[in-house]
């Protein structure tokens, strides 16, 4: 950059190393420096070097870079045209405490101590640089104590959650340790209950102390486990109308498997009572009233909590990655999955594909309504009145 043009004389002038200056004492320190020129890729400063000198940028971008105890190097900042590189030397004497280098074409002021204590020695008024040049480094650290406290921050919140994602998979191994057992005590219980409620509520009440030890040890907001009042109505009528097509769909597959199946053959379209026993029972429609109310009133809200809130939730909170969401639907669903073993691998395959949607409504309203909802319908839908047992 030509130091007579028009350019250059604004970019110097205007500087805050040069604050307070005369133009004419600028011009003279100008006249007393030098100009230099590098290609990209060049270094202008390197690590532990003793040069005295510092460099305001005319033209080209650098990189500010540092290598580890491992040799590896690490890009801490990027400067442009305008700013001052090393001039911290000027102060302290130290060495280069990081390497520059060159991004593009780069054009420089070199500015030395030798000449800043020569023209200080005839102009006491040039100590003002060195003053500037303090004010610039401690403006430099504050910002740094900013970022510091930031990155502490960050790393505090990065240690939470992976103290939540432990204590999550603690419960969840748990939760799966016990499901496993209830299965093979309730699996042979099945063949001596007149209704699978009886065996489902106490397998609610456990569901629901897992759900209690989520929220106390994972310590997410309520909102975040999609227990708000916020968007209720919007999603109970979310809800409501993504049902209809999926318990259109059942009556479909319904019909398909009683034309298909060997074991759905000999069984009706709907067959409400086929999710209880009629001949144990002296009214059979009372009954089925009573079963439908308890699935549909707390065994299917229950699921949901402990699904929705207690799994799909703080997996989709704590996993990271384009697919969270997919991973934290698809665990949650095979985990709900395993709680249907004991009436049947069938069922078990079943429930995993509602839930699956469930899991969808989840996180399009993000509000638990809206998949308690659409589970007490298709739920009541599908054993209740289609019949899939």
């Amino acid at each position: 950059m030509d130091i007579d043009s028009q350019a250059f004389k604004s970019l110097v002038l205007s500087h805050p190393m040069f604050a307070n200056l005369s133009s004419a004492q600028i011009q003279t320190l100008v006249e007393s420096c030098r100009q230099i020129a590098l290609k990209a890729g060049d270094i202008l400063i390197k690590e532990g070097d003793s040069d005295k000198q510092c460099y305001l940028i005319l033209k080209g971008s650098l990189e500010v870079v540092k290598e580890d105890s491992e040799r590896m190097s690490h890009q801490l900042s990027l400067l442009n045209e305008g700013e001052i590189v090393g001039a911290i030397v000027l102060i302290d004497d130290q060495a280069r405490s990081a390497t520059v280098r060159c991004m593009s074409d780069c054009e420089f002021l070199v500015i030395t101590q030798e000449t800043i204590e020569h023209l200080i020695a005839q102009d006491k008024d040039y100590y003002r640089i060195l003053k500037n040049i303090a004010a610039n480094i401690c403006d430099k650290f504050r910002q740094t104590n900013e970022t510091t406290i930031k990155a502490f921050r960050e790393k505090i919140e990065i240690y939470k959650i992976q103290v939540s994602m432990g204590r999550l998979l603690v419960a969840i191994v748990m939760a799966l340790s016990f499901l496993s057992f209830f299965n093979l005590i309730a699996a042979e219980q099945m063949r001596k209950v007149a209704s699978s409620s009886y065996i489902t509520v106490p397998l609610m009440i456990f569901l629901v102390v897992f759900l209690i030890a989520v929220f106390k040890f994972v310590r997410l907001p309520l909102a975040a486990y999609g227990i708000k009042k916020e968007g209720a109505l919007n999603a109970f009528l979310g809800g409501l109308l993504y049902s209809i097509p999926v318990c259109a769909l059942a009556v479909l597959v319904k019909w398909w498997l009683i034309h298909n199946s060997v074991q759905f053959g000999s069984q009706q379209l709907f067959t409400p009572y086929a999710g209880i026993n009629p001949d144990n029972f002296q009214n059979p429609g009372e009954a089925w009233v009573i079963a439908t109310l308890i699935y549909g009133l707390i065994i299917s809200p229950v699921q949901e909590l402990m699904t929705r809130s207690g799994l799909q939730a703080p997996l989709e909170y704590l996993l990271t990655g384009r697919f969270r969401v997919l991973w934290a639907i698809v665990a949650s669903n095979i985990i709900f999955m395993t709680a249907h073993v004991f009436m049947s691998p069938a069922i078990a395959i079943i429930v995993l594909i509602p839930g699956l949607f469930f899991g969808w409504l989840f996180y399009k309203y993000r509000n638990i309504i809206a998949p308690m909802t659409a589970h007490a319908i298709v739920g009541v839908w599908g054993l209740n009145i289609v019949g899939f047992t």
